[in-house]
Order: structure tokens, then sequence, then C-alpha cells
């Protein structure tokens, strides 16, 4: 292109050139064009310049990478935004289509945010309730405690709520909600290959039944102070989750 520009600028030069020698009545010979400057002509040419042979554009503005860089962020804060409410709506859709209670209603439904598992068996009653009340006071809304079938039914039918009353009442007195867990079996309820020299306290029981009517006996006597269960625990390791027969 500088090549094109520079050749028409000689060729009006020359033109240029021959309308002055006949105007001054001197013949028209006609100049050598490599003399002729690049814009002698810009008295009758506005569009005559000095035309640079690098065609480099400008640099973009600092301002304008800047404020292109704003909008790319907004657009994908936005496009996140967007997606993250159409599936929740999508997730909200699914579960009044599933028939699902509403969550107010549903079986966790008011538990608080945050919890913790805790062992109050490996404690003393004082050091349970300091436990549980520096549990409150770091933000601690419910707490998951095993209970021993095996400890709170020794024999058929005999129960011993002395222990298990202690802890609810100090989870209950610390503002906090709890999450009982029933697990373990005592030797009477177990299948002979689960006692003896192999004894495994956490096995299930030979027969469901027998742990349906403990498991009665708990909701029954903690129905003001318990709302939520967990049914054995870890059923998926072998030596805990065998079939209940």
């Amino acid at each position: 292109m500088s090549d094109l520009h520079g050749l028409l600028d000689q060729l009006r030069y020359v033109q240029l050139h021959r309308f002055r020698r006949r105007a001054s009545g001197q013949g028209a010979a006609v100049p050598n064009p490599q003399a002729a400057p690049s814009c002698v002509y810009k008295a009758i040419s506005t569009n005559c310049r000095n035309r640079p042979t690098d065609r480099t554009p400008p640099p973009v503005p600092r301002w304008r990478s800047a404020l292109a860089a704003l909008r790319s962020v907004l657009l994908f804060v936005a496009l996140c935004v967007f997606s993250l409410a159409a599936l929740l709506q999508l997730r909200a859709g699914e579960q009044t289509g599933a028939g699902l209670p509403p969550a107010d209603d549903a079986p966790l439904g008011g538990l608080p945010f945050l919890g913790i598992n805790i062992a109050l068996e490996q404690s003393d009653e004082a050091a349970q309730a300091k436990a549980l009340s520096e549990l409150q006071a770091a933000g601690f809304g419910w707490v998951r405690q095993r209970f021993d079938w095996a400890a709170l039914e020794p024999e058929p039918g005999r129960f011993d709520w002395a222990w298990s009353d202690g802890v609810l009442r100090g989870i209950g007195a610390a503002g906090l909600v709890p999450i009982v867990v029933l697990d373990g079996s005592p030797a009477w309820a177990r299948a002979p290959q689960d006692t003896g020299p192999g004894d495994n306290r956490l096995a299930p029981p030979a027969h469901s039944a027998d742990f349906a009517r403990f498991a009665a006996a708990f909701a029954q006597r903690y129905a003001a102070d318990v709302r939520y269960y967990q049914i054995w625990d870890e059923p998926n390791i072998a030596a805990l989750g065998q079939p209940l027969g």
C-alpha cells in the first residue's frame, strides 16, 4: 500500500508541474518524479499527507482493556448466578413433583445448621457438662451421640436408663439438639457366631423384632426430648451390617 501511495504522489506532482509550466508559457518538460516531494501538492489536495510505511494499528488504551476485562468478569458472575438460580428452581420442582414434604416438615427440618459427633460415654458428668457448654458457645447447634443397646437393655425386657437420662438431660440443658444413634447389641440378642470367643458387640441382632422392641421403648421414654434418630451405624461394614433376621 505504501508503494501505491508513493506512485500516486509522483504522478500528481508531474501533472502539477506540467500545469505550472504551461501557465507560465514554458514547455511541458517532464520533471524527474524521484525528486518530487511526497506532499508538494498539499495546497490543492487535502488528502495529501506523509504516509508512514508502517501501517501497525495504534495501541489500545489501558482503560479500554480494563473495561473489557470488567465486562467479562461481570458476565461470568451473572452467568453463575443465573445457573445457580435455575438449579435451585429445578431442585424445588423435582421435590414438589416427587411428593416430598415441604422443607419445614421434612425429617431434618428445623435442625440447626452446624453439628458435631460426640462420645460422652468417655467422660464423667462434670466433664460432659463442660464439653457441651463449650460446643454451644462455639456455635454448634446439634450433637450426634451413640447409645449402646447392650448397656441400656442388658437382659431381655430389663432396661437401665440412668446413663441415657443424664446424657440427654445435659444435652438439653446446654441448648443443643440431640441426634441419637441406636447401635450395638447385647449378647442375649446376637446370633451364636457373634458371641463366645468371637464376641462382636456391634453385630446386628439375630432377630430384628428384639431391636424393634428396644427402639420403641427408647422412643417412648424420650418422646419429648429426642426427635432425630439414626438406626444403626456404618451398615456397609460386614461385621456391623449383617442382615437382620
